[in-house]
């Protein structure tokens, strides 16, 4: 007795002497018999690619992560570092600051007083 299933619909065949089965039908079942061990190989073989891929997957997403949370990070510690320097630098060159101010604005008034005495002797 022989159960053969064929789209989901089982069979059961009473084969006493294979002999009697048509050549076409032995050949369909000695090529089932030699490709069936294949057959299962191809799939668990591709059960653990689908398993590697996923799990690539995975690995590449991880990683794409934590690279942007690292850039993120180095970003905002540079920027805070700058930040912060930037104001010591301020802070100790004030008085340097002063001093340019101060002849930057007596230069401009010098101008400034210049271009009024055009402007009273033109009126």
């Amino acid at each position: 007795m022989r159960t053969v299933t064929v789209s989901g619909i089982s069979k059961t065949d009473k084969i006493h002497n294979p002999l009697s089965l048509p050549p076409s039908q032995l050949l369909a079942e000695k090529d089932a018999q030699t490709f069936a061990p294949v057959a299962e190989e191809a799939a668990e073989a591709a059960l653990l690619v689908g398993i590697v891929v996923k799990v690539v997957i995975v690995v590449v997403v991880v990683v794409v992560i934590v690279v942007v949370v690292v850039v993120v990070v180095v970003v905002v510690v540079v920027v805070v570092v700058g930040i912060v320097v930037v104001m010591i630098l301020i802070d100790y060159s004030n008085c340097y600051c002063c001093y340019f101010n101060i002849f930057f604005k007596n230069h401009l008034h010098h101008h400034y007083d210049q271009l009024g005495q055009r402007l009273q002797q033109v009126k």
